[in-house]
């Protein structure tokens, strides 16, 4: 009974589960569903090379390219991610577990960084940065860094 959402762009589908489940993909706060696509967002270069990376300017475009479908998630949305994917049976986090579960874009060296589509000052904003056992929803940085996109749709 898994719906797909709309693809749109490059950012791929989200799959969920009817009311009253979690679903693969789905969060929900304060009532409200929350899809999560099942990729991370990029574009094709002129080149043919894909683009993973972008700066906090950039990934805040991505909801003027996709026609308001999707857009970056907020801090609480992160952190409802970590809550419903990133914990084992024991109740530990687990970046690897994290990363997997959502199919989660990690570096040579396992750690992952997103942007959140949340500004905290002129020259910084929010992401979620995770490894094998640290997570942090609401760490801070330069909105110049390049950093991966995972979009968030309203179902």
């Amino acid at each position: 009974n898994l719906k797909p959402f709309e693809e749109v762009a490059n950012v791929g589908f989200v799959a969920y589960a009817g009311p009253g489940t979690s679903g693969v993909g789905e969060i929900l706060i304060d009532g409200i569903k929350f899809g999560i696509a099942d990729r991370d967002y990029y574009e094709v270069l002129p080149d043919g090379t894909k683009k993973t990376e972008f700066t906090w300017d950039e990934a805040m475009e991505i909801e003027k390219k996709t026609n308001g479908k999707w857009r970056l998630p907020t801090p609480q949305e992160l952190n409802a991610m970590v809550a419903a994917f990133g914990y084992n049976d024991e109740g530990v986090f687990d970046g690897d577990l994290f990363a997997k579960r959502l199919g989660l874009t990690t570096d040579e060296d396992g750690y992952g960084h997103f942007w959140s589509r949340t500004a905290n000052s002129q020259p910084s904003a929010r992401f979620l940065y995770f490894n094998g056992t640290y997570v942090g929803p609401q760490d801070n940085n330069t909105k110049v860094h390049g950093f991966t996109v995972r979009c968030v749709a309203q179902l």
